[in-house]
C-alpha cells in the first residue's frame, strides 16, 4: 500500500466528520433560528470543508471523489444522528 493512500483515507474520514458536524449544527440552527450560534458554527464548518475541497482541485494526487463522498456520507450520518436524538429527547410541555 502506498502511504499517500493511507493519508488520503484519513483525510476523507476527517472530511466526513466535518460533514457530520456541519449537518448537525445546521439542523440545530434550523430549530433555534438563523441568528443562533449553531448557524455560525455550521457556516464555519462549511467553509473549512469547502477549503478542503478546493485543495483537492489544486494539489495533484488528492482525490476529490473521496472528499465529496466523505462530506455527503458524514452529512447523512449527522442528519440521522440528529433525528434520532430529537426523537429520544423528552418533549417540553
Amino acid at each position: 500500500r502506498d502511504s499517500r493512500t493511507v493519508r488520503g483515507s484519513q483525510l476523507c474520514l476527517l472530511i466526513g466528520l466535518l460533514g457530520m458536524e456541519c449537518a448537525s449544527e445546521a439542523l440545530a440552527a434550523r430549530r433555534h433560528g438563523a441568528g443562533h450560534e449553531h448557524a455560525e458554527h455550521a457556516m464555519a464548518i462549511a467553509r473549512v470543508t469547502g477549503f478542503a475541497l478546493a485543495l483537492g482541485l489544486v494539489i495533484p494526487g488528492l482525490d476529490n471523489a473521496g472528499h465529496v463522498g466523505g462530506t455527503v456520507s458524514g452529512a447523512l450520518c449527522g442528519w440521522v444522528a440528529d433525528a434520532t436524538a430529537q426523537r429520544k429527547a423528552p418533549r417540553k410541555l
